[in-house]
């Protein structure tokens, strides 16, 4: 049960880290404004800092999750389905998700080659694309799958 509840928490600061490194993104347009090098130096520690800590609450929360398993007996299990950056639409958020990233990346190509690069629409389609690829590898990994089983065994057991 604690096992669940850290997990979930774990993922859960995964994805306000994801968040705060793709807002980062749409912060830049201040520094062309404001021309001043801290604010430079700033927004790129925060953007660096918020995808490292993304990343190691998503590796904690893996972590758990496998541990989980481990105990379980179900160690195998884990092996069994793909890591999130080749899986697609394992969900319904994870296919919301996939095609957001695929849209927005096409949206910032097609941008790049129009009178849109030098609009702050650019920031916000570069700001979708971090978000939703971060959230893509999220929602399709293992984690979340196996989240959801420590969930129903964690009912189950209470009963």
């Amino acid at each position: 049960m604690r096992r669940y509840r850290s997990a979930k928490n774990a993922v859960i600061s995964a994805v306000v880290c994801f968040f705060l490194m793709a807002a980062t993104i749409l912060a830049m347009p201040l520094t062309l404004r404001y021309r001043q090098q801290s604010l430079v130096y700033l927004l790129g520690g925060s953007f660096w800092l918020f995808l490292f800590l993304g990343l190691v609450f998503s590796f904690i929360a893996s972590g758990k999750v496998k541990d989980f398993l481990m105990v379980q007996k179900r160690g195998k299990d884990w092996t069994d389905w793909p890591i999130g950056l080749i899986g697609f639409g394992k969900s319904v958020p994870a296919l919301i998700f996939d095609v957001l990233c695929l849209l927005s990346i096409l949206g910032v190509v097609i941008g790049s080659f129009t009178a849109l690069k030098s609009h702050y629409i650019m920031y916000v389609l570069i700001f979708l694309a971090a978000f939703s690829f971060a959230m893509h590898c999220l929602l399709n990994g293992r984690t979340l799958r196996y989240l959801e089983t420590m969930k129903k065994v964690r009912k189950s057991s209470h009963e």
